[in-house]
């Protein structure tokens, strides 16, 4: 960080300031259901724990936030991100949808759509908003059939 070094007006006072900022840091874990995790951690979130309470989030494939900042803010965040989980639960659904098409851009799809998608041998898993994922059905059925006219 720029600021840091700035205030540093010698090596040892970096190593010094430093060494404070990493013992004020501490990292703990926040359960999160898998399929929710890309709705509940979106940019906008991430800029707003970043900004608001100096804290870094990862997703970990064993459905827990990794939280890395000062302690102090532990329970707003843990909170926050509770809340945003619970909102989220009756508006996010998972639909297992037929799909042939091989050669789709999937994380293309999944952005655009802003859905989480899991792509099986002749099915697609797809999580998100509920009329999102129904239009992302429509829009998959469309494309099937449109392949299947043009090989016909």
């Amino acid at each position: 960080d720029g600021k840091l070094v700035t205030y540093s007006s010698s090596l040892q006072n970096l190593r010094e300031d430093l060494d404070d900022l990493i013992s004020s840091l501490d990292c703990w874990q926040v359960d999160c259901p898998a399929h929710l995790h890309k709705f509940v951690m979106d940019p906008e979130m991430k800029k707003s724990l970043a900004a608001d309470n100096d804290v870094l989030v990862i997703f970990n494939e064993d459905g827990k936030f990794t939280v890395t900042g000062p302690g102090t803010f532990r329970e707003t965040v843990d909170y926050t991100i509770a809340g945003k989980i619970q909102r989220l639960k009756d508006d996010i659904v998972t639909e297992t949808l037929p799909c042939t098409l091989l050669d789709i851009n999937w994380e293309k799809m999944s952005q655009q759509f802003n859905v989480y998608l899991d792509v099986g041998s002749g099915s697609v898993r797809v999580t998100g908003e509920h009329e999102i994922v129904k239009e992302f059905g429509v829009f998959l059925a469309k494309k099937e059939a449109r392949r299947k006219t043009q090989t016909n």
